[in-house]
């Protein structure tokens, strides 16, 4: 909705003598959408009326000046707020150029980090590799591609949630230039096949569609008629012919119908600006008739909010359920008990890797097997021992569970060199040292013993066996932990931090490992910006399809008027 704001154009420091400019003494009033225009799209306007370069002006409300990406709504200005429309000083101009090359910058850095995320497969094999990124169907269950496609699609949809997220923050212009490098250097790459099967990339030609029509981008002329129809071609596939897909999953309701109406209504004002105004009107009446179906009222939605549920929650269930409560009660509850199970169960892989990482690689470079390590500790086999055996036999349960019987030896020796290489001593208890004085053994070969076992009795059993190492006296030992109790790193915490958006899946693995900085891999000078992109994916799958359809109706009804009015 449109308000009147006050402005007043100041002419003072204006240095060009090339530019004619256009003062004012006294107030003026322009008309402006607030919750749809941003700082710098005001600027424009300004910069038309007083005939000066918008990069050249600085707009000042009530002792601020406006930032460009943001909407005016989110920067406090209201109905009759008063601008203060001001040139800019050469020093400014020149800083708006270092600011320019700074997001240039930014919007590199988080292109190399979702580039690290999406190599990261398994979620990794390094210690240091906290965030990686899994594919899974919309019911949790994993989805295995050929590595190139699934790094493609996966830098797609890690770069898409970021352009997501600074489009919510209305960045416009940030989440195109995302956007577009997700296709480019995502989406695009991928096999057309794969493409095919996922609604992914139809979603992503929609939302770039929306944001050059927000920003009055000129290749809403030149690039849209082709990616409205891959958006289109991409639901068809997913969806069925006519979409008839949909209708047929819940009595005729479901919410993907909110892509489909921005869809239609992109296509008609498409059409609209092509001059075809009998296509425009075709489609702006299907999207019409979609919309005014889909829009949830803010009575239709108390009901659900009452029991705890988001709006948006709320919007999708009623649209999924034809706006019958009960049904979307049902909905939600039967959605919230699946997604419950699927946590669990991401919990419970992610503990198992937890184990795996823990555990080490084989020779080959694979991770340890933890279903064979939990078999052969039924056998009561030492868990450090069977990692060891599996390590070295490449994850052969046949061949470590022959090490382990015959052998043992053989891994003990293995294991003192590891402890022994780390440099990584833990530092024993006095109870438990003074325990292993009271048998007679020294207190040198005690604390040698214990630093290099996981527990009081695992040094025992090795003293016993002559296999006791005494500690030798080291002026700088930088390498020490407390071990009041039993820390063996085998068994890391079960932290966890899980996202998911749509197809995809977001875990922290969350190591704690000792490390030497030095070890450091050069992916960890991104780890900031991998933070950022992960913060802005989506706890909820459902997110692309929670369009109030407020916004739209309201494009809908102005373009209508520009047809009646022809």
């Amino acid at each position: 909705m449109a308000v009147n704001l006050q402005y007043k154009i100041s002419s003072s420091n204006i240095t060009n003598p090339t530019t004619t400019s256009t003062s004012s003494t006294t107030w003026q009033t322009i008309s402006v959408n607030l919750t749809e225009t941003t700082g710098l799209e005001l600027k424009e306007e300004f910069g038309k009326i007083s005939r000066i370069p918008s990069s050249c002006l600085r707009l000042l409300v009530a002792g601020k000046f406006l930032k460009d990406e943001v909407l005016l709504s989110v920067q406090g200005v209201k109905s009759n707020s008063k601008i203060l429309v001001m040139p800019a000083p050469n020093k400014e101009i020149i800083e708006q150029g270092e600011e320019r090359e700074k997001k240039n910058q930014k919007i590199e850095q988080i292109k190399k980090a979702a580039e690290l995320l999406a190599k990261r497969k398994d979620g990794g094999s390094s210690r240091l590799e906290n965030y990686y990124f899994e594919l899974t169907n919309q019911n949790g269950q994993p989805i295995q591609l050929a590595p190139s496609d699934r790094d493609a699609i996966v830098l797609g949809l890690t770069l898409s949630s970021k352009g997501k997220a600074l489009a919510d923050e209305g960045d416009f212009h940030g989440a195109l230039e995302i956007y577009l490098q997700a296709d480019s250097e995502g989406f695009s790459k991928c096999s057309e096949h794969i493409l095919e099967m996922i609604d992914n990339y139809g979603v992503l030609c929609l939302d770039i569609v929306w944001l050059y029509f927000k920003l009055e981008n000129p290749s809403f002329m030149q690039d849209a008629k082709f990616r409205l129809h891959k958006a289109r071609q991409s639901f068809q596939r997913a969806y069925g012919a006519n979409f008839s897909r949909l209708s047929q999953l819940r009595d005729g309701g479901c919410a993907e119908m909110a892509l489909i109406a921005r869809l239609d209504l992109m296509e008609a004002i498409f059409s609209y600006h092509q001059q075809d105004y009998r296509k425009a009107r075709s489609s702006l009446n299907i999207a019409k008739q979609r919309i005014q179906e889909l829009i949830i009222s803010e009575i239709e939605l108390e009901p659900i909010l009452l029991l705890g549920f988001t709006d948006s929650e709320g919007r999708i269930a009623l649209r999924t359920c034809n706006k019958n409560i009960d049904a979307a009660v049902s909905f939600l509850l039967e959605r919230k008990e699946q997604r419950a199970k699927q946590k669990l169960d991401e919990e419970e892989r992610q503990y198992k890797r937890k184990r795996q990482i823990g555990y080490g690689k084989t020779s080959s470079g694979s991770l340890v097997e933890v279903d064979f390590v939990d078999q052969l500790l039924k056998l009561d086999f030492e868990e450090r021992l069977i990692a060891e055996a599996l390590r070295q036999t490449n994850n052969n349960i046949d061949d470590a569970t022959h090490i382990l019987l015959t052998q043992p030896e053989i891994l003990e020796i293995a294991l003192l060199k590891q402890q022994t290489k780390k440099k990584i001593k833990l530092t024993p208890s006095e109870q438990d040292i003074q325990s292993i004085i009271d048998m007679g053994f020294s207190r040198n070969l005690a604390i040698g013993t214990l630093e290099i076992s996981s527990s009081k009795e695992r040094a025992i059993e090795l003293l016993l066996n002559g296999k006791g190492i005494e500690k030798v006296v080291e002026n700088n030992d930088q390498n020490t932990i407390t071990n009041d109790n039993d820390n063996d790193n085998n068994n890391p915490n079960d932290n966890q931090l899980e996202k998911e958006n749509n197809d995809l899946n977001l875990t922290n693995s969350n190591n704690d490992n000792i490390t030497n900085s030095s070890n450091l891999s050069n992916s960890q000078n991104y780890s900031k910006v991998e933070e950022e992109i992960i913060s802005d994916v989506s706890t909820n799958p459902d997110q692309h399809l929670d369009y109030t359809l407020n916004e739209e109706l309201i494009i809908l009804q102005k373009y209508e008027a520009f047809l009646n009015s022809l």
